[in-house]
This record gives C-alpha cells, structure tokens and sequence, in this order.
C-alpha cells in the first residue's frame, strides 16, 4: 500500500528529474518498461555534450563531448535514458498499477504510527473527506523526502550540509530555439559569466522547453526575474515563455541511519544530494530494489527478520559515496575562474576565454556527464553480512569509468546470451546459482539445500568460456537484486552454510559510522 498525500498528477508538474541512469534503465529492463522511458518523444539523435558559453548569442568558451547516452555499450544492456520526471512518474505509477497487490491511495496523509514487535499501527488522514482511519502493517518504508515526516517520527538526524546555496529553476517554452543562435545541442549548457558559473540549462524536451537552474547564494533568490535569467542566457531577442518557476535549497546530508526496528526510510528521506550528476532519483531507486528483494524474503518465509538489517550497513555507505560525488561535481561546474572580460570582444577577453578554454577542457574531458558508469555500474557492498567475501582485491574506486568483476558484492557483469538475452536477464526473481564453462561442477547440494529452505534457486549452465572468464569462476551465486553473493571453483564442505548466509540466517554484523 503506498500513501501519497498529493493527487495522482501532482508529481507530473515539473521535469526535477532529467537524466536516468544505466544502472536504473537494467532496472527497468526487468520492470519491463525500457521502451516506454526511451520512446517517450525525446529526439533520437540529440547530442549530449556539456557546451560552456557566455550566452548563447555571445561566446562558446568550450565543448566537452559525452560518449554514450543513445545506445548500449559493452558493459550494458542498456544506456542512459534522457526522460524528465513528469513523464518518468507516469510510467514507475502505471506499472505499480499494474499489480493486484498494489494499491495507491492518493490525497491520504500519514499523520502518526506506532510499531512492536508485531508489525505496525499507522494513522492516515483522507485529504478529500478529512477522515482518519487506522492501517496494519508489516513494516513500513518512509520515502517521503528530505522533509519526512517518517524520519522525523524516528528521531533519526540528518548529517552534512544542510544548506549549500538557495537555486531557482526556471523551465520556459523557446519555438525553434535552435534557430535563435549557433552554439547547436547540448546535455547541459553551463552559462559563465564574471562571476564565474551561474546557471545551467538543461533540455526538456530536446525541440521547445529547457530549464534553466540558476547557482544562488547565501541570499533568498525569490526576488530574482526569471525572465531576465532566460533573456541573459540567450543573450539575444527571442519570444520565449515561462511555464514555472520554483525555489528550493542545495544541500549533501545522510541520515545516520535507515533503520529503525520495522521502519526504514529510503531516497530523500535517507539522503538528499546536490542534482549535480544525476544521483538523487537513481541512488533511491538502488534503495527501493536492494529493500524489496529482502523485505520479500521476509514476508514469503524463506529469510528471517535479519536479513533486513543488511539494507542500512549495504546502502548507507552507498548513498555517502553518491553525495560526496554530487558535491564533487557541483565544484568542478563551479570552479572556473573568474573574469570581467570573458563576453567582450578585446584583446583581454579573447585572452581571458582562450585560458579558461584549456582550463575546462582539462577538468571536463573525459568526464561523461551523467552516464558515469562508475558511479552507476562500479560499486561494491563490502563489507557484508549476506556475501560471501573471496578475499579478491578491491581496486580503487573509480567514479567514472568501470571495470567489470564477479567478486562478491558487486554487480553480476553483463554479456550477452546465444539466445539474444543477458545475463542481466536471468537475474531479479530468485537467488541464481550460474554453472560456468563445460566443466562446472554439478550443484546438486545446492538445490537440495534450498529446498529444505524454501529459497527460490534458478540454476543456468553457461559454456561459453568468455563468461566464465568476466565472473572469474565456474560457480557464481546472484541475489535477486543482481549483485554477486558468492563464488568459488569448487563446491563447499556445506552448502546450506552459504545459503544461510546470503539469506541473512549467518552471522549478525554492524552498520559502518559515517
């Protein structure tokens, strides 16, 4: 049951989300709706490179090409989907629709819960009759953002930086925009000015509407005309018009915890980043599948209740890292020095843009915008309670690009089948024990294990060496959430050990401290 205390289109008012991420769209492959997010209507063969610019009518100061974003690489099945949040809620609301489980009451308010060791007594106010009544639950999830009222409930504090700077973002409709200058397309438009950079706009819709997300200060920013914003941008006369304009506060917190006996929390309500890079929405919806697969677990019976406490010490340390590189990332955007000759057409101008040219080009080449695989693809949940660690070296964390590996807490790699799937596809039901290369050894002890655990166990013989070489042995178990749990060359003294573990039957540990 999901409460939402807005109407059923109330989140489709404003795009706030642009960018999905690789990781989100091999969510939505096992969801089942990749075409409906890339085949919303946004252009095919839109460029999404980052354009630094004076204006549009005035200088392009440099151009950093961003690989990827319309097709699928070698590391993937699938790629970046561009799809604001106005058509992305649409879509995630029809598919929760879809389920007879599922229900969605809208216009209805959480105003007070209580839990034991039972489950969970809520009280929920209809907004239409302003009637209250009371729900019974299992658990229960707030992923009601940064101002949760679930979060607040817990006591549960926020850490970080609770304000960077006030923004405005500004969306605004521009026909034939492309007709009003010469710079092309671009991802993001970075406009910078004597004060360094102070807005970037970004398409909506890749033809008319664009939002701009002015940088502000220390200072409320309501005051500001968003259309003198739009017209500094441009730099040129164009009919353009302002469809909204909204305020809000740049912050990098984490809560200092997720849990709280039956209650978690996920999303904003965990931790709110900077929009910078793309890793606010994609980071929650890495939450919402890593808490899914365990809270399932738990209600069909074949996990205890501890299982459950593998979502806070395996996300947390998650979320931290994505904060910290949405912080980094907003420095980098916000760093170019500053000049009061950058838009005039002098000897010092062509001077000043020609330094600040290499200066960017340097910071930003390489640096793929939001389809970061790194970031997206490469992290690790380690250390463990529910895998099973090899001892396998963890290099460095590369933020940008990823280097696939079958080590235990990483995401099982992607390659492509003989039949035309990947091997993303075999995972996201069950627990997946793959049988790799001609020689695997036979898994019987395995399955005789689960059985007497009701645990779902997929088993899939892959003989093609290459796949075996990606996930670095013959035998390789997948959790539900498709990240590797364990992995050997050999059968164990004792398979149910392993199965108890990656169950979260084995042995209890702590959330790391942030």
């Amino acid at each position: 049951m999901v409460i939402e205390k807005g109407t059923a289109t109330d989140r489709y008012k404003y795009a706030k989300l642009l960018a999905v991420s690789v990781r989100t769209m091999e969510f939505c492959r096992r969801f089942g709706v990749t075409d409906a997010v890339y085949n919303w209507g946004f252009p095919k063969d839109y460029r999404f490179d980052n354009l630094f610019v004076t204006s549009l009518g005035g200088y392009e100061l440099a151009r950093v090409t961003v690989a990827g974003g319309h097709e699928a690489g070698l590391q993937s099945p699938e790629h970046m989907g561009y799809c604001p949040q106005s058509q992305f809620d649409p879509i995630i609301q029809n598919l929760a629709s879809y389920f007879p489980c599922v229900s969605l009451l809208f216009r209805h308010r959480l105003d007070s819960f209580l839990q034991n060791d039972d489950g969970i007594r809520a009280v929920v106010t209809n907004g239409d009759s302003n009637e209250t009544e009371e729900i019974e639950a299992e658990y229960l999830i707030g992923c009601d953002g940064y101002d949760s009222t679930v979060r607040e409930a817990l006591g549960i504090r926020m850490r970080g930086e609770h304000f960077i700077d006030r923004s405005i973002n500004i969306e605004f409709t521009l026909a034939d925009f492309f007709s009003f200058h010469n710079k092309g397309q671009a991802g993001r438009y970075v406009c910078i000015g004597e004060e360094g950079t102070w807005a970037t706009v970004m398409p909506l819709d890749g033809v008319k509407r664009w939002r701009l997300v002015a940088y502000g200060s220390d200072k409320k920013v309501s005051g500001i005309d968003p259309k003198e914003l739009v017209s500094r941008f441009l730099g040129c006369e164009a009919p353009f018009v302002i469809d909204s304009v909204r305020n809000w506060t740049r912050r990098a917190v984490i809560a200092e915890r997720f849990q709280d006996g039956r209650v978690f929390i996920a999303g904003d309500a965990a931790h709110a980043h900077p929009p910078n890079g793309g890793l606010g929405m994609n980071t929650g919806v890495a939450d919402a599948v890593d808490l899914g697969w365990k809270l399932a677990g738990v209600h069909h019976g074949w996990a205890p209740a501890a299982l459950l406490d593998s979502y806070d010490i395996e996300r947390r340390p998650i979320c931290h890292r994505a904060v910290e590189e949405a912080v980094a990332d907003l420095k980098r955007l916000t760093k170019p020095a500053v000049s009061a000759h950058l838009a005039k057409s002098t000897p010092q101008g062509e001077s000043d843009r020609a330094q600040l040219r290499k200066q960017l080009l340097e910071e930003h080449d390489g640096v793929r915008g939001w389809d970061r695989l790194g970031i997206h693809l490469g992290y690790i949940y380690h250390p463990s309670p529910i895998t099973v660690d090899d001892g396998t070296p963890i290099g460095e964390d590369d933020l940008f690009s990823y280097q696939p590996t079958g080590r235990p807490g990483a995401r099982a790699p992607h390659a492509w089948l003989s039949d035309g799937r990947s091997t993303l596809d075999l995972f996201g039901k069950n627990f997946t024990l793959l049988r790799l290369g001609e020689d695997a050894p036979q898994v019987q002890p395995f399955l005789d294990a689960a059985k007497d655990r009701n645990l779902p166990l997929d088993v899939h013989h892959l003989s093609d060496p290459t796949i075996g070489e990606l996930y670095g042995q013959p035998l390789v178990l997948v959790r539900p959430d498709g990240h590797v749990a364990w992995r050997s060359d050999t059968l164990p003294p004792d398979a149910g050990v392993i199965l108890d573990r990656v169950r979260g039957a084995g042995t209890r540990a702590s959330a790391r401290a942030f």
